[in-house]
């Protein structure tokens, strides 16, 4: 349980860094901005990053930690690997079954933030999923 709350933590201390990260590249409003993607574009990338986190859920709640880590980003991958494994298949399951899919709240470039929902003793928790996009076009999740 300990382990648990500690993880919450980290959902919402993540949350307030990751806020706004993207905008500050570019100092856009959005208005007229050429950096901004178009809504197709969105929508396209929102359903390859909804894939990639039901994987990540999908392993994860069946205790398939390493399946869960090929959809990590190289740099985050060791730090989740000691995470999940401390957590325990048990209580990886307990988490990532009650996580929502993730929705599209942020694109820029190779960055995409979004945004989960976890449901806790009757509470909904939102945290950011931050994901970029390695040089084989694959989007891999940053940090969460």
């Amino acid at each position: 349980m300990k382990k648990l709350l500690v993880l919450l933590f980290c959902f919402f201390v993540a949350s307030a860094v990751f806020a706004g990260q993207n905008h500050e590249k570019h100092k856009c409003s959005h208005e007229n901005c050429k950096n901004c993607p178009c809504e197709a574009e969105k929508k396209e990338v929102e359903g390859q990053l909804k894939k990639v986190w039901g994987e990540v859920r999908t392993k994860l709640t069946a205790g398939d930690i390493e399946g869960a880590l090929a959809f990590f980003d190289d740099s985050s991958r060791v730090s989740y690997r000691k995470t999940f494994t401390e957590m325990g298949k048990k209580e990886l399951a307990a988490v990532f079954s009650k996580s929502s899919d993730v929705r599209l709240d942020d694109l820029h470039g190779d960055t995409a933030g979004c945004l989960a929902v976890r449901s806790w003793e009757g509470t909904n928790f939102t945290y950011p999923v931050s994901f970029a996009r390695n040089g084989k076009g694959e989007w891999k999740i940053k940090g969460f």
